[in-house]
């Protein structure tokens, strides 16, 4: 997670730069709907911690009424994947080197977590450890560069073996080692003459090798180097040069478009600073990820208008060839150990991590059974463009004169979604083609207005407002200020 601690001065009307308007003019944009730039897209997700049966969850009153609202959340937006915190305390107590218990109450816990998923058709991303160098050698007071690579590759191997093989949870599909990795900054010792980047390499490697030992290696797929909080996607091609063999998806991540930009930057600044890494690995043919992404101002993302922020850095990333992408974070979340007590500027409050789509529900804060704003965005962003099972995502070039930006996907089912982004705080026309026609479909509207958002604890995805038929080879709209625009042909 982003190590930033942020003033919380900005003012929200500097969020973005004042356009003319732009009512009387029709801006339209073009899907090539013969151009498949991600074939297999994995859709709109984020990190969302398996924290909810977790004992520090309880205690704060963590009930049954509350996860199952939770859950049918993450139900109704029909995540793809989850990517959550995973250390070696919960198999080994206070040591790593401890034997391993299976059985322990957080291993437990997390399995009742782990199953939800399942139940809901949610893949699984471990972050196989948080810290580095800290969680390869967690309850000792230094690194032992000879002995810990293994014993962290032990844990790890060990984990998906019990996991996948013995408890059936074959949704574990990603293992993320360690977050924002180079980033030494106490986060355990220096490991004695080596470099950070070195031993990161040889921890790396150690964890590849024993899984292929083990046989586990072919059941999830290794991603790195999960680096952040920069703008020039620091590390990546290191990574790229170093564990090209060993990582088979390069992630990386950064905040507010652009690192330290005040006001944020949207979505040329998204683009600008995603295009940065997808260049060096796309010569690889890997796929590269956008595991972290939002902004660091707390009352931005308390705004309605984050709702159309995110969807800009979605576009930005779709138009980029980003396979999937992970907001920082879901929900907020109450922490497990030792972040349970946490207060800090990085709205960290008693444990509570206040940077989600919806609150805590025990969080001391007004109606905290609810969501934010700009979680009907999110989560319809979610729910209809889709992901996994031979998705695409089609060529569509946004207007970035005109600010209005579009991402076009299809399903396995032949379903096609087009999302349209209304960058400006003006309404605009819109004009939507198509190069290949289509065979009179008709297109379902849902609509994300931030001038009227009704926020309540049902957390209703928006619904159908307006029916658009017998489309072929184009369609027209109007969007509202700073509109996010579903289109589809799914009619759930």
């Amino acid at each position: 997670m982003l190590r930033l601690v942020v003033k919380l001065t900005f003012l929200f009307a500097s969020l973005s730069i004042t356009v003319h308007s732009q009512n009387n003019n029709v801006i339209t944009l073009k899907v090539d709907n013969t151009d498949v730039i991600i074939s297999d897209f994995l859709g709109v997700n984020g990190v969302y911690h398996g924290f909810s049966f977790m004992p520090e969850q309880e205690t704060e009153g963590m009930g049954f009424a509350d996860r199952e609202r939770e859950f049918d959340r993450v139900h109704r937006m029909k995540l793809n994947i989850a990517r959550t915190w995973y250390r070696p305390d919960f198999a080994c107590g206070d040591n790593i080197y401890n034997d391993f218990d299976w059985e322990s109450a957080k291993m437990k816990a997390f399995y009742l977590w782990l199953n939800e998923m399942k139940r809901m058709n949610v893949d699984v991303a471990l972050q196989a450890g948080w810290w580095f160098t800290y969680d390869t050698h967690m309850g000792n007071p230094s690194s032992d560069t000879e002995n810990d690579p293994q014993r962290f590759a032990e844990w790890i191997s060990e984990s998906l073996r019990y996991m996948i093989v013995e408890k059936g949870f074959d949704n574990i599909k990603y293992v993320h080692l360690f977050t924002e990795p180079m980033n030494w900054d106490g986060d355990g010792s220096k490991p004695g003459n080596l470099s950070i980047s070195e031993y990161y390499r040889i921890v790396s490697r150690k964890v590849h090798e024993q899984l292929i030992k083990t046989g586990i290696r072919s059941k999830v797929k290794l991603v790195g180097p999960n680096f952040g909080s920069t703008d020039k996607a620091d590390w990546v091609q290191w990574s790229m040069d170093n564990l090209g063999d060993v990582f088979d998806i390069i992630s990386w991540h950064t905040y507010n478009g652009i690192r330290n930009s005040d006001p944020p930057a949207e979505y040329d600044g998204w683009l600008q600073t995603t295009e940065v890494g997808a260049k060096m690995v796309r010569p690889s043919g890997k796929q590269y990820w956008i595991d972290e992404y939002g902004c660091t101002y707390e009352n931005v993302r308390s705004n309605p208008d984050y709702g159309n922020y995110l969807a800009q850095a979605v576009a930005a990333f779709c138009n980029a060839g980003v396979q999937t992408s992970f907001i920082w974070i879901l929900f907020d979340q109450q922490y497990v150990s030792p972040r349970n007590q946490t207060n800090n500027g990085d709205s960290f409050v008693d444990g509570v991590h206040r940077w989600g789509l919806a609150k805590w529900p025990h969080d001391k804060l007004q109606n905290p059974t609810h969501p934010y704003p700009a979680w009907y965005s999110y989560s319809m962003m979610s729910r209809y463009l889709g992901g996994r099972n031979n998705t695409v995502v089609f060529n569509s070039p946004s207007n970035t004169l005109a600010k209005v930006y579009i991402v076009c996907t299809k399903n396995n089912d032949g379903d096609m979604t087009v999302l349209v982004v209304n960058g400006n705080h003006t309404p605009q026309n819109v004009k939507v083609e198509f190069s290949e026609a289509l065979n009179n479909v008709t297109f379902n509207r849902h609509l994300f207005d931030p001038a009227n958002v009704t926020v309540t604890e049902d957390a209703t995805i928006p619904g159908i407002d307006k029916q658009i038929k017998g489309v072929r080879s184009s369609f027209s709209d109007v969007l509202p200020s700073r509109g996010v625009a579903i289109y589809t042909t799914r009619k759930d």
